[in-house]
This record gives structure tokens, C-alpha cells and sequence, in this order.
């Protein structure tokens, strides 16, 4: 699920920003979707193989979740951003402001 997420944000910044990953307008959100990435793929082959005992891949476990919980509220804060940006935008002008 993960990566199909990254894989259409990353199709979306392409076709918006000219770039697969890492624009400027995204820079931090993308280092945290590839730490989410890669912590979760560690976590699933520490389960697999046996290479953390049960305390260490709850930690790794915990680790993931946290990141993937920072990249959300990312996502959030900047969706909220963008909408009081076009709440704001759209209002109408009121009469002091017109005249100066």
C-alpha cells in the first residue's frame, strides 16, 4: 500500500512539478515517505528472517509507525495550508480594504 502511494505521488510531482521526487515544494514530506519506506521494509524482513529478536522488531515496529504518523500530519498541515490559503483568496474584499 505504501508504495503505490509513493508511486502516484511521485507520478503527480512529475506531472506538477517536473520532477519524480524531491521538489521543493514536497522536499521534506518525500524524505519521510522514504524513511517510512524503508523502515517498514526493514521491519518486514527482520520478521521474516529472524533478524531481530521480538523487542527489537517491536522497536523497529514502533519506529516505522511514528515516521509514517510525522509524514501524515506533513501531508495534513499542508492540505490545511492550501485550503485557508483559498479560503482567504476567495473572500471578498470589504469596503476598507478597497479604498486606500
Amino acid at each position: 500500500f505504501l508504495y503505490a502511494i509513493m508511486v502516484t505521488g511521485a507520478i503527480w510531482e512529475k506531472r506538477v512539478f517536473g520532477c519524480y521526487l524531491f521538489a521543493p515544494a514536497f522536499f521534506w514530506e518525500d524524505v519521510f515517505s522514504m524513511l517510512v519506506i524503508a523502515l517498514h521494509t526493514a521491519y518486514l524482513g527482520a520478521l521474516c528472517t529472524g533478524w531481530l529478536d521480538v523487542r527489537g522488531q517491536l522497536l523497529l515496529a514502533l519506529a516505522a509507525f511514528a515516521t509514517y504518523v510525522i509524514n501524515a500530519t506533513q501531508f495534513i498541515l499542508k492540505l490545511r495550508a492550501a485550503r485557508l490559503g483559498e479560503q482567504q483568496a476567495a473572500a471578498p474584499v470589504g469596503l476598507g480594504e478597497a479604498v486606500q
